[in-house]
């Protein structure tokens, strides 16, 4: 896992890095090292490895290179030390200094989106300039500027363009009502005009049918099938989920939702076929980057998932860019899929609402948990419910032993029941993480069916000691009571309720030294289907299935718990 830095040591690393790039030579065909300049990009990263990894962008008399980015990878000692990419070449005689306008600029950049890329949408641009809204006093840097009927400021700065071997105003661009985002180079240099040339343009969004990757249904032994990102609603079956948006912001493993890396590296890149189509690499004996796609598939699922559930940007929901105005955006999950084992094999670091957190997948004997789809919906469940209970505020709210038994059981919950709605019928998979784990139980105790009959009160017996284990019991409970409403309800408005009752429940958890308990969170779903019901379980079907389920679990109304530890469970079966 990546590690806080201190300032200074944020600096060392930095002249590490710029030291051994401004030496390094990169071979015959690669400029000399000594007429290369770079600038730290970002702040220096460590890994759970003790691996410091500085982003170093390449520049041409203080003007950024376009897609001229190294990493130096820094080991504790001075000779573990490499760098990988190559820097690019420019020629010398590329001017740094603008001689067009940015606003001018800024006004050839929506003209030519209007008349030459987007014509059929009759986009309407008027002669007026774009208005100038801030900029920095080095021209070289971002200016902000302001132009109907594009929304968000226009941001603008200056890069080579070492295809070209032109200097170029990098034009950013949005369309209102997610029609899209464009990146318009603009010439920078020669005589002053009022029109300027565009070089070059590039889309910033992919429309949510463009990209597809190979996807592994429902780990890396099953076999890999072509996806499109972001699943169809139709491939959700007979669970009606609303239109998502696009998943892939511009060409890689990167979106509003999530951002899945290699640790120590960037997002998987994904190229244009025949078609026009993204398309995403796969491997074959799958590898690390395969389970970065696998990764980000499942976790832009589990989103569309927990949105329709109500886990949206008003309930602080992981996105970048929050459309509604709702919440804090700036969150969106990032997920690292490293190349060695992480605490736990999967984990995810919460933190409150507006600030980006953290789902790490490891590897065990080979085998990467990217491509486990248990482990990626288990952890992505735990950023949900963490937030949720915490209502956006608190980084840990499951605390007490009972509490983080809670936590597991959530998770491996939804995990399962999603999976095996999604499953073939008749197929249902009741084991978590059984490839990974590369045995017959998985990475639990005990599969959950057939046969797996522990109750409140197994919780005082050894063997429930530990969270996951003693987890078990709560997610056999919701197990139960989804299967009980499905036979009341059918198919899909039982598993659609079970999820939604769930779920909402979540909102009524406490947080402190005596809870939230077992106990808790059975009352917490109790209340949900009093408010539902607008009546007393027991006089509804429905709820008479659910207080049956609590009672063969141990958790009938007379269950009590003293405290929110294992010594003090007093359960009731009657």
């Amino acid at each position: 896992m990546p590690a806080s830095l201190g300032a200074r040591e944020q600096e060392r690393l930095v002249r590490r890095a710029l030291d051994l790039a401004h030496t390094e030579g990169d071979g015959p065909d690669a400029p000399a090292a000594v007429d290369v300049t770079y600038e730290p990009l970002g702040l220096p990263q460590r890994t759970s490895t003790d691996l410091a990894i500085v982003l170093l962008q390449q520049t041409h008399r203080g003007v950024p290179v376009q897609d001229a980015v190294r990493s130096a990878q820094l080991g504790p000692r001075s000779s573990d030390a490499k760098l990988t990419g190559q820097a690019t070449s420019v020629p010398p005689d590329v001017h740094a200094i603008p001689s067009v306008g940015v606003r001018a600029a800024a006004y050839a950049a929506a003209r030519h989106l209007a008349d030459e890329v987007l014509a059929d949408r009759r986009l309407d641009v008027s002669n007026r300039r774009p208005r100038l809204v801030a900029q920095s006093s080095d021209p070289r840097r971002t200016s902000v500027l302001a132009k109907a009927p594009f929304v968000d400021p226009i941001t603008a700065g200056l890069v080579v363009l070492p295809e070209q071997a032109a200097l170029a105003w990098s034009m950013r661009l949005e369309l209102p009502r997610g029609g899209g985002a464009f990146a318009v180079f603009v010439e920078a240099t020669g005589p002053r005009t009022r029109n300027p040339r565009v070089i070059t343009w590039e889309r910033l969004t992919a429309h949510a049918a463009t990209a597809r990757g190979s996807v592994r249904e429902w780990d890396g032994g099953t076999a890999a099938f072509a996806r499109t990102m972001p699943r169809p609603p139709a491939e959700y079956g007979t669970l009606v989920i609303p239109e998502p948006e696009a998943w892939v912001d511009t060409d890689s493993t990167v979106g509003n939702n999530v951002a899945a890396v290699v640790g120590g590296g960037g997002p998987v890149r994904a190229t244009l076929d025949g078609q026009g189509e993204l398309v995403f690499p796969a491997g074959n004996p799958p590898g690390i980057s395969d389970a970065v796609v696998n990764a980000f598939y499942w976790c832009n699922v589990a989103h569309d998932f927990f949105h329709l559930l109500g886990f949206d940007e008003g309930a602080r929901n992981f996105q970048s860019n929050n459309r509604s105005g709702l919440g804090s955006g700036g969150d969106a999950v990032r997920v690292t899929q490293w190349g060695g084992e992480v605490d736990g094999l999967g984990n995810f670091v919460n933190r409150t609402d507006g600030r980006q957190p953290e789902l790490n997948l490891g590897v065990k004997d080979g085998r990467f948990a990217g491509l486990d789809v248990d482990v990626v919906l288990h952890e992505y469940a735990h950023g949900v419910v963490n937030r949720t209970v915490g209502n956006g505020a608190m980084e840990n709210p499951f605390r007490q032993p009972q509490s983080r038994a809670l936590s597991e059981g959530y998770c491996d919950y939804f995990a399962i029941s999603l999976q095996n709605f999604l499953r073939p019928a008749g197929q249902p998979d009741w084991i978590v993480g059984a490839w990974i784990a590369s045995k017959a139980t998985g990475l639990r105790a005990s599969a959950y069916r057939p046969g797996f009959t522990a109750t409140y009160g197994s919780l005082r017996a050894p063997g429930y000691d530990e969270d996951h284990d003693a987890g078990q019991v709560w997610c056999a409970t919701l197990i139960d009571i989804e299967t009980a409403l499905v036979a009341e309800m059918g198919s899909p408005d039982g598993h659609l309720y079970a999820w939604r009752l769930v779920f909402d429940s979540l909102t009524r958890l406490h947080t402190g030294s005596n809870g939230p308990t077992f106990l808790h969170a059975r009352t917490a779903i109790v209340e949900e289907l009093e408010r539902d019901l607008a009546t007393q379980p027991a006089n509804d079907p429905v709820g008479q299935a659910v207080m049956r389920v609590f009672a063969a679990r141990g958790m009938g109304p007379n269950a009590r718990s003293n405290s929110a530890g294992y010594t003090k469970i007093e359960e009731d079966v009657g």
